[in-house]
């Protein structure tokens, strides 16, 4: 039995599905800016399981998936005590056991997976560890 989602609820889940969508527009940028091969997004992967699951990014020749996680942290005020409260599909018990099951099946199915939190777009050590990710599995940049 599932609840209906408040009015409050949904306009939270939009909220951080348009913060995860930033990001990930981030590093779409990113990943051009740095001449890297351009990966496919929301690439659909594991139909052979029956499933229908999601890459953010997807780098096919490597089998190197991406997936930006969006969890958003937020300050509240719980119980009179100042606090993190995380929101978000990955922030509930249920989230994160989908989560799990979609990354370990990715491994069964022989990708390799990088998964990145938005201040790690932000700084560029996401695009960093993407670019030796891709050398070590043999991309090289061509000359321009």
């Amino acid at each position: 039995m599932t609840a209906t989602a408040t009015p409050a609820l949904v306009l939270k889940r939009a909220a951080a599905k348009a913060k995860r969508e930033r990001y990930e527009d981030e590093l779409a940028f990113q990943i051009r800016a740095h001449r890297l091969p351009v990966p496919l997004r929301q690439y659909r992967f594991a139909q052979e399981l029956g499933r229908q699951w999601r890459f953010d990014f997807c780098f096919t020749q490597q089998r190197l998936a991406i997936e930006v996680e969006g969890l958003v942290a937020s300050p509240a005020i719980v119980a009179g005590r100042r606090t993190i409260v995380l929101t978000g599909g990955h922030a509930t018990p249920e989230g994160f056991k989908d989560d799990i099951a979609k990354y370990n099946a990715a491994t069964l199915l022989g990708w390799r997976l990088l998964r990145f939190h938005q201040q790690q777009i932000a700084t560029g050590e996401a695009i960093a560890m993407i670019e030796r990710t891709l050398a070590a599995l043999g991309w090289a940049r061509r000359a321009a």
